[in-house]
């Protein structure tokens, strides 16, 4: 079945989606800065502390402690980053909001020049659910990788 598109419809899915998809994508970005900063900082504290722990003799069983705990929270949250997979899941989501930023300015131009005839618009849709469809797919198997 051939689907006749709706100009007005197809650029306000777009733009939510172009929206929402930018949220996450920002919201992923932090939670991959979070985990490679938090990573490397305990790891250097983890260190630090149990090397005070043979200088300072006295207090040798506190820094063995807080050594504990800071690389057991190490472990957690790299296990947390394993299950959720902020980084790919960045990654993924920079590459469909480029896709479709370059349909949104696809239709822009074809408006401005009167060339967004039902043809390429009908284009346009299908393009735009190529790519919904595309980053399901790859959520999917990213997702069964693990």
């Amino acid at each position: 079945m051939k689907i006749i598109a709706d100009k007005i419809l197809l650029k306000e899915r777009l733009q939510s989606t172009i929206i929402k998809l930018k949220d996450r994508k920002e919201d992923d970005k932090n939670k991959t800065m979070f985990v490679v900063t938090y990573g490397a900082i305990i790891s250097a504290l983890t260190t630090i502390l149990i090397g005070l722990s043979s200088y300072i003799s006295s207090y040798s069983i506190y820094f063995n402690i807080a050594a504990l705990f800071s690389s057991a929270s190490i472990t957690v949250i790299h296990s947390w980053d394993k299950l959720f997979s902020h980084k790919k899941l960045w990654l993924l989501e920079a590459q469909i909001y480029r896709e479709l930023k370059e349909l949104e300015e696809d239709i822009e131009h074809l408006e401005k020049t009167g060339n967004l005839h039902q043809d390429f618009l009908n284009q346009c849709y299908d393009r735009y659910k190529q790519i919904i469809k595309k980053w399901n797919t790859d959520w999917l198997e990213m997702r069964n990788s693990e």
